[in-house]
Protein backbone atom coordinates (compact mmCIF):
# COMPACT_ATOMS: atom_id res chain seq x y z
CA UNK A 1 0.00 0.00 0.00
CA UNK A 2 1.98 3.03 -0.81
CA UNK A 3 1.54 6.71 0.25
CA UNK A 4 -0.69 7.85 -2.93
CA UNK A 5 -2.89 5.32 -2.38
CA UNK A 6 -3.16 5.78 1.40
CA UNK A 7 -3.91 9.61 0.86
CA UNK A 8 -6.48 8.63 -1.83
CA UNK A 9 -8.80 6.68 0.64
CA UNK A 10 -8.56 10.12 2.88
CA UNK A 11 -11.70 11.48 3.43
CA UNK A 12 -13.89 12.55 6.05
CA UNK A 13 -16.25 9.32 6.41
CA UNK A 14 -13.38 6.97 6.03
CA UNK A 15 -12.26 8.73 8.76
CA UNK A 16 -15.01 8.64 10.97
CA UNK A 17 -15.09 4.59 10.33
CA UNK A 18 -11.55 4.40 11.44
CA UNK A 19 -12.21 6.52 14.72
CA UNK A 20 -15.73 4.77 15.63
CA UNK A 21 -13.64 1.09 15.36
CA UNK A 22 -10.93 2.60 17.68
CA UNK A 23 -13.74 3.83 20.03
CA UNK A 24 -15.31 0.52 20.12
CA UNK A 25 -12.03 -1.00 21.22
CA UNK A 26 -11.56 0.80 24.14
CA UNK A 27 -11.44 0.08 27.03
CA UNK A 28 -10.13 -3.32 26.79
CA UNK A 29 -8.98 -5.99 28.10
CA UNK A 30 -4.94 -4.71 27.67
CA UNK A 31 -5.82 -1.18 29.10
CA UNK A 32 -7.87 -2.32 31.97
CA UNK A 33 -5.06 -4.38 32.92
CA UNK A 34 -2.43 -1.69 32.66
CA UNK A 35 -4.73 0.71 34.53
CA UNK A 36 -5.48 -1.88 37.24
CA UNK A 37 -1.52 -2.89 37.29
CA UNK A 38 -0.85 0.36 37.82
CA UNK A 39 -3.31 1.23 40.93
CA UNK A 40 -1.69 -1.71 42.78
CA UNK A 41 1.43 -0.66 42.31
CA UNK A 42 0.72 2.27 43.87
CA UNK A 43 -1.11 1.21 46.94
CA UNK A 44 1.94 -1.14 47.63
CA UNK A 45 4.55 1.32 46.79
CA UNK A 46 2.58 3.88 49.54
CA UNK A 47 2.72 1.21 51.76
CA UNK A 48 6.31 0.47 51.65
CA UNK A 49 5.77 -3.28 50.11
CA UNK A 50 7.32 -1.79 46.60
CA UNK A 51 10.59 -0.02 46.35
CA UNK A 52 11.25 3.05 44.14
CA UNK A 53 12.79 1.42 41.68
CA UNK A 54 10.16 -1.33 40.90
CA UNK A 55 7.60 1.36 41.53
CA UNK A 56 9.31 4.12 39.00
CA UNK A 57 7.32 2.97 36.01
CA UNK A 58 3.74 3.69 37.69
CA UNK A 59 2.96 7.40 36.16
CA UNK A 60 4.02 6.49 32.74
CA UNK A 61 2.16 3.06 32.49
CA UNK A 62 -0.82 4.61 33.73
CA UNK A 63 -0.51 7.41 31.38
CA UNK A 64 0.12 5.25 28.15
CA UNK A 65 -2.68 2.67 29.21
CA UNK A 66 -5.59 4.74 30.37
CA UNK A 67 -4.63 7.70 27.39
CA UNK A 68 -7.43 6.47 24.65
CA UNK A 69 -10.25 5.21 27.50
CA UNK A 70 -9.98 8.29 29.19
CA UNK A 71 -10.19 10.56 26.25
CA UNK A 72 -13.11 8.70 25.10
CA UNK A 73 -14.90 8.88 28.67
CA UNK A 74 -14.43 12.71 28.25
CA UNK A 75 -17.66 13.81 27.04
CA UNK A 76 -16.76 17.98 26.61
CA UNK A 77 -14.20 19.58 25.21
CA UNK A 78 -13.49 21.20 28.50
CA UNK A 79 -13.25 17.15 30.07
CA UNK A 80 -11.03 16.40 27.00
CA UNK A 81 -8.73 18.96 27.66
CA UNK A 82 -8.78 18.06 31.60
CA UNK A 83 -7.54 14.96 30.76
CA UNK A 84 -5.26 15.24 28.08
CA UNK A 85 -3.70 18.04 30.46
CA UNK A 86 -3.54 14.99 33.58
CA UNK A 87 -2.09 12.61 31.14
CA UNK A 88 0.20 15.28 29.33
CA UNK A 89 0.84 16.43 33.11
CA UNK A 90 1.83 12.32 33.98
CA UNK A 91 3.97 11.96 31.54
CA UNK A 92 6.34 15.05 32.16
CA UNK A 93 6.12 13.73 36.05
CA UNK A 94 7.60 10.53 34.83
CA UNK A 95 10.35 12.53 32.71
CA UNK A 96 11.22 14.49 35.28
CA UNK A 97 11.66 11.57 37.67
CA UNK A 98 13.86 9.42 35.62
CA UNK A 99 16.53 12.45 34.72
CA UNK A 100 16.73 12.72 38.76
CA UNK A 101 17.15 9.48 38.67
CA UNK A 102 19.85 9.24 36.28
CA UNK A 103 21.81 11.82 37.95
CA UNK A 104 21.67 10.06 40.73
CA UNK A 105 22.38 6.62 39.62
CA UNK A 106 19.22 5.72 40.45
CA UNK A 107 18.02 2.67 37.96
CA UNK A 108 14.12 3.03 37.14
CA UNK A 109 11.82 1.84 34.78
CA UNK A 110 11.72 4.41 31.81
CA UNK A 111 11.73 4.03 28.38
CA UNK A 112 13.03 7.35 26.58
CA UNK A 113 12.42 6.09 22.60
CA UNK A 114 13.66 8.29 20.67
CA UNK A 115 10.47 7.99 18.13
CA UNK A 116 7.61 8.38 20.96
CA UNK A 117 9.48 11.08 23.22
CA UNK A 118 10.48 13.42 19.68
CA UNK A 119 7.87 11.81 17.52
CA UNK A 120 4.78 11.66 19.69
CA UNK A 121 5.24 13.20 23.66
CA UNK A 122 7.07 16.07 22.72
CA UNK A 123 4.73 17.42 20.37
CA UNK A 124 2.05 16.79 22.67
CA UNK A 125 3.28 18.60 25.60
CA UNK A 126 3.99 21.51 22.36
CA UNK A 127 -0.29 21.26 21.40
CA UNK A 128 -0.99 22.54 25.23
CA UNK A 129 1.20 25.59 25.24
CA UNK A 130 3.97 24.03 26.74
CA UNK A 131 6.60 25.24 24.57
CA UNK A 132 9.52 25.10 27.28
CA UNK A 133 8.83 21.86 28.75
CA UNK A 134 9.12 20.71 25.00
CA UNK A 135 11.75 22.14 24.14
CA UNK A 136 13.50 21.23 27.58
CA UNK A 137 12.59 17.17 26.94
CA UNK A 138 14.02 17.48 23.21
CA UNK A 139 17.27 18.69 23.97
CA UNK A 140 17.91 15.78 27.24
CA UNK A 141 17.46 13.62 24.20
CA UNK A 142 20.28 14.77 22.40
CA UNK A 143 22.16 16.38 25.06
CA UNK A 144 22.34 14.30 27.69
CA UNK A 145 20.30 10.72 26.90
CA UNK A 146 22.17 10.41 23.48
CA UNK A 147 25.31 10.47 25.48
CA UNK A 148 24.47 8.32 28.21
CA UNK A 149 23.92 5.90 25.66
CA UNK A 150 26.47 6.56 23.45
CA UNK A 151 27.30 2.62 23.28
CA UNK A 152 23.86 2.40 21.48
CA UNK A 153 22.96 5.88 20.08
CA UNK A 154 22.78 3.64 16.71
CA UNK A 155 19.74 1.59 17.53
CA UNK A 156 18.05 4.19 19.69
CA UNK A 157 18.34 7.37 17.47
CA UNK A 158 19.11 4.92 14.15
CA UNK A 159 22.33 4.75 12.28
CA UNK A 160 22.97 7.86 10.44
CA UNK A 161 25.09 6.76 7.23
CA UNK A 162 23.15 5.27 4.64
CA UNK A 163 25.82 2.66 3.77
CA UNK A 164 24.24 1.11 6.64
CA UNK A 165 20.36 0.87 5.30
CA UNK A 166 20.10 -2.71 4.01
CA UNK A 167 16.14 -1.33 3.50
CA UNK A 168 13.55 1.28 4.60
CA UNK A 169 13.11 0.19 8.01
CA UNK A 170 16.86 1.50 8.61
CA UNK A 171 16.49 4.70 7.48
CA UNK A 172 15.96 6.48 10.93
CA UNK A 173 14.37 9.50 8.92
CA UNK A 174 11.49 7.56 7.19
CA UNK A 175 10.44 5.61 9.95
CA UNK A 176 10.81 8.22 12.56
CA UNK A 177 9.34 11.77 10.32
CA UNK A 178 7.98 13.01 12.94
CA UNK A 179 10.50 12.70 15.63
CA UNK A 180 12.73 14.35 12.95
CA UNK A 181 10.91 17.26 12.38
CA UNK A 182 10.28 17.80 16.21
CA UNK A 183 14.17 17.59 16.06
CA UNK A 184 14.74 19.72 13.15
CA UNK A 185 12.42 22.39 14.81
CA UNK A 186 13.35 22.53 18.24
CA UNK A 187 16.50 21.41 19.22
CA UNK A 188 20.19 23.31 18.34
CA UNK A 189 21.05 21.51 15.09
CA UNK A 190 24.68 21.48 16.46
CA UNK A 191 23.18 19.12 19.02
CA UNK A 192 22.39 16.13 16.33
CA UNK A 193 24.33 17.17 13.12
CA UNK A 194 27.92 16.41 14.95
CA UNK A 195 26.60 12.89 14.67
CA UNK A 196 26.32 13.17 11.03
CA UNK A 197 22.08 12.96 10.95
CA UNK A 198 21.49 14.88 8.10
CA UNK A 199 17.46 14.31 7.06
CA UNK A 200 16.42 15.01 3.65
CA UNK A 201 13.44 15.64 2.35
CA UNK A 202 12.64 12.16 0.71
CA UNK A 203 12.66 10.65 3.50
CA UNK A 204 10.46 12.98 5.38
CA UNK A 205 8.02 14.45 3.14
CA UNK A 206 5.62 16.51 4.05
CA UNK A 207 6.99 16.87 7.17
CA UNK A 208 10.31 18.40 5.59
CA UNK A 209 8.33 21.06 3.91
CA UNK A 210 6.48 21.67 7.21
CA UNK A 211 9.80 22.72 8.64
CA UNK A 212 10.65 25.21 6.13
CA UNK A 213 8.10 27.26 6.81
CA UNK A 214 6.14 26.39 10.06
CA UNK A 215 7.05 29.37 11.33
CA UNK A 216 6.56 31.97 8.30
CA UNK A 217 4.23 34.75 9.46
CA UNK A 218 1.90 34.18 6.17
CA UNK A 219 0.06 31.44 7.62
CA UNK A 220 -1.41 31.12 3.95
CA UNK A 221 2.00 29.94 3.24
CA UNK A 222 2.12 26.75 5.94
CA UNK A 223 -1.22 25.57 4.90
CA UNK A 224 -0.76 23.64 2.56
CA UNK A 225 2.19 21.94 4.30
CA UNK A 226 0.51 21.80 7.52
CA UNK A 227 -2.68 19.89 5.72
CA UNK A 228 -0.29 17.57 4.20
CA UNK A 229 1.30 15.89 7.34
CA UNK A 230 -2.11 16.02 8.88
CA UNK A 231 -3.10 13.89 5.80
CA UNK A 232 -0.04 11.67 6.13
CA UNK A 233 0.00 11.02 9.73
CA UNK A 234 -3.95 10.00 9.19
CA UNK A 235 -3.62 7.61 6.57
CA UNK A 236 -0.94 6.59 8.33
CA UNK A 237 -3.50 4.73 11.03
CA UNK A 238 -5.39 2.86 8.20
CA UNK A 239 -1.63 0.69 7.99
CA UNK A 240 -1.72 -0.28 11.69
CA UNK A 241 -2.64 -3.89 11.17
CA UNK A 242 -0.38 -4.48 8.17
CA UNK A 243 1.88 -7.08 8.21
CA UNK A 244 5.81 -5.45 10.25
CA UNK A 245 7.21 -5.77 6.34
CA UNK A 246 4.95 -3.33 5.12
CA UNK A 247 4.57 -0.81 8.15
CA UNK A 248 7.56 1.72 7.69
CA UNK A 249 7.23 4.38 9.99
CA UNK A 250 5.91 4.84 13.88
CA UNK A 251 1.62 4.82 13.76
CA UNK A 252 -0.13 6.85 16.14
CA UNK A 253 -3.73 5.89 16.54
CA UNK A 254 -4.78 8.63 18.75
CA UNK A 255 -4.72 10.98 15.85
CA UNK A 256 -7.58 9.68 15.05
CA UNK A 257 -8.64 11.27 18.94
CA UNK A 258 -6.92 14.35 18.85
CA UNK A 259 -5.07 16.14 16.19
CA UNK A 260 -2.21 17.21 18.35
CA UNK A 261 -0.24 16.92 15.48
CA UNK A 262 -1.86 19.98 14.21
CA UNK A 263 -2.09 22.07 17.60
CA UNK A 264 1.91 21.58 17.75
CA UNK A 265 2.45 23.68 15.09
CA UNK A 266 -0.03 26.28 15.97
CA UNK A 267 0.48 26.75 19.89
CA UNK A 268 4.25 27.96 18.71
CA UNK A 269 3.16 29.63 16.49
CA UNK A 270 0.60 31.92 19.14
CA UNK A 271 3.66 31.82 21.49
CA UNK A 272 6.12 33.28 18.63
CA UNK A 273 2.62 36.02 17.82
CA UNK A 274 2.04 34.22 14.73
CA UNK A 275 -1.34 33.75 13.53
CA UNK A 276 -2.25 29.98 13.50
CA UNK A 277 -2.81 27.96 10.29
CA UNK A 278 -5.97 26.42 10.24
CA UNK A 279 -6.72 22.99 8.19
CA UNK A 280 -9.09 20.51 7.66
CA UNK A 281 -8.29 17.89 11.18
CA UNK A 282 -11.01 15.46 9.37
CA UNK A 283 -12.15 15.15 13.45
CA UNK A 284 -15.86 16.29 14.28
CA UNK A 285 -14.44 18.31 17.47
CA UNK A 286 -11.13 19.04 17.55
CA UNK A 287 -9.57 20.86 20.27
CA UNK A 288 -9.22 24.62 20.32
CA UNK A 289 -5.85 26.21 20.51
CA UNK A 290 -5.44 26.92 24.01
CA UNK A 291 -3.15 26.82 26.91
CA UNK A 292 -3.71 23.98 29.29
CA UNK A 293 -2.92 24.26 33.26
CA UNK A 294 -0.91 21.40 34.58
CA UNK A 295 -2.98 18.98 36.05
CA UNK A 296 -2.60 17.21 39.83
CA UNK A 297 -4.63 14.78 40.60
CA UNK A 298 -5.41 12.84 43.79
CA UNK A 299 -3.94 9.47 42.89
CA UNK A 300 -0.65 10.34 41.43
CA UNK A 301 0.26 13.57 42.68
CA UNK A 302 0.89 11.91 45.62
CA UNK A 303 3.02 9.44 44.64
CA UNK A 304 5.10 12.10 42.56
CA UNK A 305 5.56 13.92 45.62
CA UNK A 306 6.90 10.73 47.75
CA UNK A 307 9.46 9.55 45.02
CA UNK A 308 10.71 12.83 44.57
CA UNK A 309 11.14 13.24 48.42
CA UNK A 310 12.98 9.70 47.63
CA UNK A 311 15.56 10.58 45.41
CA UNK A 312 15.82 13.95 47.53
CA UNK A 313 15.00 16.40 44.36
CA UNK A 314 13.10 19.27 44.39
CA UNK A 315 9.00 18.58 42.63
CA UNK A 316 7.75 20.45 39.61
CA UNK A 317 6.55 23.51 40.87
CA UNK A 318 3.60 24.59 38.05
CA UNK A 319 2.27 27.66 38.04
CA UNK A 320 -1.70 28.13 39.21
CA UNK A 321 -2.00 24.18 38.97
CA UNK A 322 -5.53 22.31 38.50
CA UNK A 323 -6.54 20.16 41.48
CA UNK A 324 -8.69 17.39 40.19
CA UNK A 325 -10.42 13.88 41.73
CA UNK A 326 -9.66 11.50 38.99
CA UNK A 327 -12.35 7.97 39.45
CA UNK A 328 -9.85 5.14 38.78
CA UNK A 329 -12.89 3.05 37.62
CA UNK A 330 -14.50 5.70 34.97
CA UNK A 331 -11.81 7.43 34.61
CA UNK A 332 -13.82 10.73 34.70
CA UNK A 333 -12.01 13.44 36.76
CA UNK A 334 -13.39 16.24 38.69
CA UNK A 335 -12.42 20.08 40.16
CA UNK A 336 -11.54 19.33 43.53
Amino acid sequence: MNEIYRLDMLNKPCVDRTRAALQRQFPNENSRKGVSFALEDIADYMAGAIDLHNASGILEGFASSAQVSGFNAAKSIEAKQQFLGLIVSLDLCAFDLHTQAMRKGVRSFFNPQFGLFAGIRVPMLQSIGWIAEAQRVATWLWADYRVAKADKANILFGNPSPRSWINDHDNPYLVQKAAWFTTMTTVDPALWRQYGYDPDADSLGPYWMLAQVWDEPDPHKVRNALQAVRDMNLGSTFIKDEPEGRRVYLVDEFLLLDDYDVRSVNMRRIAKGLAPVEVESYLPDPLPNALLPFVQDDIFWPVYLKMCDELGAAPIKPDNPLQVRLDPETLQIENR
